[in-house]
């Protein structure tokens, strides 16, 4: 296995080892950055969830150590995390069927003039 995968698998294991002994709150809002030399990088998304993390880095780091990860040190970084854009379904364009009758109904009462001829085009348009 080359350097780079061994890299990723130790960090995948991190991770993993982080979200069981992070509190809740800070797990949501904290992730494994990097490792080097023994220094493991947290990215939190901000400057308050950094700040939390600090307060317990003693302990983090002895439950770390404690499952056998080889870090001597944590340092946290503050890396807002972009949210990523949720789908957003267009509504299909058109006009409800219950507006459709009533604008026929009113094609049926009016006499032949331009608003007529409009109004009869839209109605054909939307009925397909």
């Amino acid at each position: 296995m080359n350097r780079l995968a061994r890299a990723a698998q130790r960090l995948n294991a991190i991770s993993r080892i982080w979200e069981t002994i992070a509190p809740i709150g800070l797990a949501r809002s904290c992730r494994v950055g990097r490792l080097d030399d023994g220094v493991l990088t947290l990215l939190a998304d901000n400057g308050a969830i950094a700040s939390k993390i600090k307060q317990q880095l003693p302990s983090l780091l002895e439950k770390l150590q404690t499952r056998g990860s080889e870090i001597t040190g944590i340092r946290v970084d503050v890396q807002v995390k972009i949210p990523s854009p949720e789908k957003v379904i267009a509504p299909k364009p058109g006009i409800s069927p219950q507006s459709l009758a009533s604008l026929e109904k009113l094609d049926a009462d009016l006499t032949d003039s331009p608003l007529k001829e409009a109004l009869t085009n839209l109605i054909k348009h939307q009925r397909g």
